[in-house]
């Protein structure tokens, strides 16, 4: 049986406002996939937990 793993993304506000002023939905869902695919992609911002 194959392992499933689920995973939710959590965005603030002005995470989200701020993209949308110079990208598309499809940016956002590019930057998703490339998250599911590596999940250690990206920096980790100290402070944030993780975030």
């Amino acid at each position: 049986m194959m392992e499933r793993k689920y995973f939710a993304f959590t965005e603030t506000i002005i995470f989200t406002e701020d993209l949308l002023k110079t990208a598309n939905d499809e940016t956002l869902f590019t930057i998703q996939n490339a998250l599911l695919e590596n999940p250690l992609l990206g920096d980790v911002i100290k402070g944030t937990n993780g975030a």
